[in-house]
């Protein structure tokens, strides 16, 4: 294991095995609010502090606590240039209210994590908005340019990365 990640792991419990069972219960809640993303591992530790202070903030400012919600954290390295980030929040789907809270904290998150050079895992929704619009203007051109090939009537996905 690099050296830093075994005392991240350890601090969100994920060396010890049984933190497997801690994620299954909180997701038996119903519903998370997904926010992960792909990190470069050059700078993943100033990253990774920078998000998780991030997370814990707005936990607070929204009072999430408050209405039962659980953080999940996890990190896993991928490949030889990636980290997948994880700061997910389990919520009780039967609360429309509480949904739509998530729904404005989901967003924010992407933003944030974007501009400090993330990648999002998640293609569709608002997150695949957000990463269209950090296309350059030929890479979204091209992109149009197949989606009208494969699907000139836009049945298929219509609005996928604002194409």
């Amino acid at each position: 294991m690099p050296d830093g990640y075994r005392e991240i792991l350890t601090d969100l419990g994920q060396i010890d095995p049984k933190s497997h069972r801690e994620m299954g219960k909180r997701s038996s809640m119903g519903m998370w609010a997904f926010m992960e993303e792909f990190a470069s591992k050059e700078g993943f530790f100033e990253y990774y502090k920078t998000t998780r202070e991030y997370t814990d903030n707005v936990f607070k400012e929204e009072r999430l606590a408050e209405y039962g919600c659980k953080r999940f954290d996890l990190i896993i390295p991928f490949g030889h240039t990636s980290v997948y980030v994880g700061n997910n929040i389990f919520y009780d789907q039967g609360r429309p209210e509480l949904r739509e809270k998530l729904l404005k904290v989901v967003k924010e998150h992407t933003e944030f994590v974007t501009k400090l050079g993330a990648s999002m895992d998640v293609h569709q929704g608002f997150a695949a908005e957000v990463m269209a619009s950090y296309w350059s203007p030929t890479f979204y051109n091209f992109m149009q340019v197949i989606k009208r090939s494969i699907d000139p009537n836009n049945i298929l996905c219509p609005g996928l990365w604002k194409l």
